[in-house]
Formats: C-alpha cells, sequence, structure tokens
C-alpha cells in the first residue's frame, strides 16, 4: 500500500512538470510556389525553424505527418493558402496554438528569401508575417531560422502588449473565458498574462498559483480514474491490490476537487486584483487632522 502511494505521488509530481503552460507551434512544409528550391533546402528550413521555436522558452514544436495530411488536402504546399476554418480544424486535431508557415525563394544568386507567418489557431488569423535572407549552406540557413523565429515569437508578444501599453490606468474587463479588454483593446490569455506580469505582480502571483493548482486538479483527477479502473482490471487475480489501486483512485479524485475549485478561482479572479490593486488612478484618499472652530476633526480626502 505504501509503495503504491508513493508512485501515485511521483506520478502527479511528473505530470504537473510535463504539463507546463507549453505553446504548441504546428510547423508545416515550406511553401515553394515556383519549385526552384531543393528537397534538401526546404528539409533544412523547416527542420531549423522547429529547431529554433523549441529552444525558445515555453514554445514547443509540433511537426507531424498528420499536420502535412490535413493541408495537403487542399493543396495548402502548392498555394500557400489557408482558409480560417482549416486554422482551427487544424488546430481542434492537433491541440497547437500557433500555425507557423514558411514561404521561401531564391533571389538571383544572393540567397533564399523566407517569409515566415504565425497564425493564431483560436482567431484564425494572420498574428505576425516577417522575412529573413539567408545564405544557402546548411549553417547560414540554420542562423537564419533562428533570426527568422526570434522575430515572429517576439513580435508576436509586443504586437498584443502593445496595445495595452499605456492603458496602465485602465479597468480590465472580462469578456469571454480567456479573452479581456482594457482601454477598447482586446487581449488573449497570453497577452493578458504578459501585461498582468509586466504591471501588476500581485495579479501575477494569483493568475500564476490558479494555473498550477488547475494543473495539479486535472492530473489529480486524471490519475485517480486511472487507478480507479487499473483496481477494476486486477479484481479477478489480486483482490487486494484492487482496493488499494480503488482507494488510491479515489482520493485522487476528490484531491482534484479543491484544487480545480481554488484555481479556477484564482485565475479568472486575477483580473479584478488588478483592478483593486494596480490601477494608478485608483481613489486615493488620506486622513488628516484639521483645526477648527469647534477644536479638532478628521477629514477624510479623496
Amino acid at each position: 500500500m505504501k509503495k503504491v502511494l508513493i508512485l501515485f505521488c511521483l506520478m502527479i509530481s511528473v505530470t504537473m512538470v510535463v504539463a507546463e503552460d507549453i505553446k504548441k507551434v504546428a510547423i508545416l512544409e515550406v511553401v515553394d510556389k515556383e519549385g526552384k528550391l531543393t528537397y534538401g533546402q526546404k528539409l533544412a528550413l523547416r527542420t531549423y525553424m522547429a529547431n529554433a521555436v523549441s529552444n525558445t522558452n515555453g514554445y514547443e514544436a509540433y511537426n507531424r505527418s498528420d499536420v502535412d495530411l490535413i493541408m495537403s488536402e487542399h493543396e495548402f504546399q502548392r498555394t500557400g493558402l489557408v482558409s480560417e476554418s482549416e486554422i482551427r480544424k487544424l488546430g481542434e486535431m492537433t491541440g497547437v496554438l500557433y500555425i507557423l508557415v514558411t514561404e521561401a525563394a531564391p533571389i538571383d544568386n544572393y540567397g533564399i528569401l523566407a517569409i515566415g507567418q504565425l497564425l493564431n489557431v483560436e482567431t484564425g488569423r494572420i498574428e505576425t508575417i516577417e522575412q529573413q535572407m539567408m545564405g544557402t549552406t546548411g549553417a547560414e540557413i540554420q542562423e537564419g531560422c533562428q533570426i527568422l523565429a526570434k522575430k515572429l515569437i517576439k513580435e508576436s508578444l509586443s504586437t498584443k502588449i502593445q496595445t495595452a501599453q499605456g492603458h496602465q490606468n485602465f479597468v480590465i474587463e472580462k469578456t469571454n473565458k480567456d479573452t479581456y479588454t482594457i482601454a477598447g483593446n482586446t487581449l488573449d490569455k497570453l497577452a493578458f498574462e504578459q501585461f498582468i506580469y509586466r504591471n501588476c505582480p500581485l495579479a501575477w502571483q494569483q493568475y500564476s498559483v490558479g494555473k498550477k493548482c488547475i494543473i495539479g486538479g486535472w492530473s489529480a483527477f486524471g490519475i485517480g480514474c486511472g487507478l480507479t479502473f487499473m483496481g477494476g482490471v486486477i479484481i479477478i487475480t489480486s483482490f487486494g491490490a484492487s482496493i488499494a489501486f480503488v482507494t488510491i483512485g479515489a482520493l485522487g479524485v476528490a484531491a482534484s476537487v479543491p484544487l480545480l475549485s481554488i484555481g479556477y478561482s484564482k485565475k479568472n479572479n486575477a483580473y479584478k486584483t488588478y483592478n483593486s490593486m494596480c490601477l494608478e488612478n485608483r481613489p486615493q484618499f488620506s486622513l488628516n487632522v484639521i483645526a477648527g472652530q469647534n477644536g479638532l476633526g478628521l477629514a477624510l480626502q479623496f
């Protein structure tokens, strides 16, 4: 029983580490409309772009054959065109947050011009477009892809945050599950996280704790259900082990309830903490002692 409990705790710890908030980016085949790039060049572009994204903190490149299959059905590789519905469909099937499209072509004898587009799966729209000239050797393509990836990801963050910069004294309103507005600008989840991180440590701390509780809650729930199912499977061969698995599984499911409740409450109300604690123009007041004809008194000044 003790060994099973230790195993259960280890499984939760590993799951929580793996389940950190990593933003997945689907790396599609390189678009070569004129067919002038060699297979090796296109392979290098895609591989090095994937490596550059994965080496960026908080991002993970997602490169699977089914991604190519979905897009090839719509002749994406030939045209480079994709609709908003197809972007959302790809996101639903793969669980990615962004789609990275790279179009490339040789430019005379100067090298390769690569244009990257970062598509947001949630909105179905192009978030950033950047270009980069690079040489034709493997090392030059690798360096060019690293620069291009940094441009795309840095710009995608700064563009969204820029809409909120200078509006630290405006109230944040929550309009949807992970959508917020400030001074008429819409912030998605990532932009909101970056905004409170820069402008309100209290709200950011509350939001971060909430996210960790949610990850832990769902991890406990999933592992608990799994252990309960395992207990039911092995009941025929080992009654004692079955009872142990079922018991620990039930504890895991039970533990998930308060974790999820606390987590979602903290995460969903972080914007309220910003509004109440971090607004630059929140009402200021002071309590002063004043002298009058009737003696000393207190004055509350706003």
